[in-house]
């Protein structure tokens, strides 16, 4: 592979290089100075019009070329690279110049500016996913849907591209630092995928611990860390931890202490999609958790088992094509950033006994009712579970409903008749029909809605606790049911 590459710009061609020329030749790029991108000076194919990033190996310039009349990005190593960042930003040049894909960003031309090597690529108007999560936080499930089948329709025309690098032939493009800062938006609603091929298991974070390498490694599959040799699921695990984000607004591996983030990292640590407050259906939750397992042979095989999920996904709560919500999406300007509550649960051995407990303590209830009415001669009518204010009299069917005892009112017809005095007619006897009727109109609303509104809140979690708390077994029994 050495002898295929390209010679060093900086050592002049035809002369072998002896120990001490390349501290020269390093001496001579480091005094070269970046432009900063507030003068029109010549790169690429077009001059610079501005400074798009500003990255830890190489900056990114937009340059106008007034032959096509477009604008083009040129991404131009820095002057203080080492070897090995020089072979990497080469095999990016040769991986991604092979690659032509609506969802992953083309190469126009490579070339050197004052010895420095720099790759000139589409200019996309738009802006990092990174910087979109940074303003709108939590996104609409169906966006994330759409930015998903995207990323997974990048990753199976790469996964399965065959291509020839030093003289041999591969099959299938890892990217191996698939994260936000990585993905372009465009304003029309088009995922772009960058920066191929440059990211490998040894240097993806593990030796380094600065800003830009702590980033890259909250999305790194446990397999990268583990030093192991990655594979298509590696990019597959990445993208499960980018959607993660996605739907909850915060990062699945939230830890800013190296030392913490990497012991979540080896124990793939992080907390279910299932606790977040945010409506994602189950399908997709299963979906992203898949992608997230630890073990790889237990995970989505590759990007057509993700498309194949994802995609009957998005069929079922959104009409529209990915690009047409991302696009409106994009045009709806978002008011505040968005980050999603986690549901307040119970352990599960809490959980478990409340509910052993309600179900006992109805048990005893049921049995005491069938004992009081088997010794009883009559009973109460029964009344429902409403406030005293909200409670109705239930007539029984075999029973006419009236407001007087029969004998006295008897009696009281009687001494109206000996005084002369004429008897208003007798009103209706309410019929047993009218009746059901009657307690149908103002049967109260269910026992779920009651306490729903009570505690002023629809999280049954929240009110199956509070009527544990309060010993009302019964209605915690009913709320678990509903759960």
């Amino acid at each position: 592979m050495a002898n295929n590459e390209p010679s060093d710009p900086g050592i002049p061609p035809g002369k072998s290089p002896s120990p001490k020329e390349p501290v020269l030749v390093s001496k001579i790029r480091n005094a070269v100075i970046l432009p900063d991108g507030t003068k029109k000076e010549p790169l690429g194919s077009g001059v610079i019009t501005g400074v798009l990033g500003v990255g830890g190996m190489a900056n990114v310039y937009e340059i106008w070329n007034a032959q096509l009349e477009v604008a083009r990005a040129v991404k131009l190593l820095h002057p203080n690279y080492t070897e090995e960042t020089r072979q990497r930003f080469q095999t990016e040049i040769k991986i991604t110049a092979k690659l032509h894909h609506r969802n992953i960003i083309e190469i126009h031309a490579v070339g050197h500016w004052n010895g420095l090597p720099y790759i000139e690529m589409e200019r996309i108007t738009g802006e990092t996913l990174e910087k979109i999560l940074e303003k709108r936080g939590a996104l609409p499930i169906d966006v994330c849907t759409s930015i998903g089948i995207m990323i997974g329709r990048a990753l199976l025309y790469a996964h399965n591209q065959e291509y020839v690098i030093y003289g041999t032939t591969y099959h299938g493009v890892i990217h191996r630092d698939l994260k936000p800062s990585n993905i372009m938006v465009s304003d029309g609603g088009i995922v772009k995928l960058m920066d191929f091929g440059i990211a490998r298991p040894a240097d993806a974070s593990i030796h380094t611990t600065d800003g830009a390498i702590l980033g890259t490694m909250q999305y790194l599959s446990p397999e990268q860390l583990d030093g192991k040799e990655p594979d298509i699921r590696t990019d597959i695990y990445s993208l499960g931890t980018i959607l993660y984000e996605l739907l909850t607004g915060v990062k699945a591996f939230p830890e800013h202490n190296i030392s913490k983030l990497m012991l979540s990292k080896i124990k793939n640590d992080f907390k279910s999609l299932d606790l977040f407050d945010a409506g994602i259906p189950f399908r997709l939750r299963r979906l992203i958790h898949r992608c997230m397992t630890f073990d790889r042979d237990k995970r989505i095989p590759d990007a057509q088992g993700f498309l194949t999920e994802i995609g009957k996904i998005h069929r079922s709560i959104s009409g529209y094509s990915p690009e047409q919500v991302l696009k409106q999406f994009l045009v709806d300007d978002g008011s505040e950033r968005i980050i999603v509550a986690t549901r307040r649960r119970l352990p599960k051995r809490a959980l478990i006994a409340g509910g052993i407990m309600a179900i006992l303590s109805f048990g005893i209830w049921v049995g005491e009712r069938s004992i009081k009415r088997r010794g009883a001669e009559g009973h109460q009518p029964l009344t429902s579970v409403a406030e005293p204010s909200q409670r109705q009299e239930i007539v029984p069917e075999n029973e006419p409903a009236t407001s007087i005892e029969a004998p006295e009112k008897e009696k009281m017809e009687k001494r109206a008749d000996k005084a002369g005095v004429k008897q208003p007619p007798h009103p209706a006897v309410p019929t047993v029909e009218s009746n059901k009727k009657k307690v149908t109109a103002l049967m109260p609303r269910s026992l779920v809605e009651q306490l729903q509104e009570r505690y002023g809140t629809t999280d049954l979690l929240t009110i199956f606790t509070g009527e544990v708390q309060r010993r009302h077994y019964q209605h915690a029994l009913k709320v678990f049911d509903s759960l």
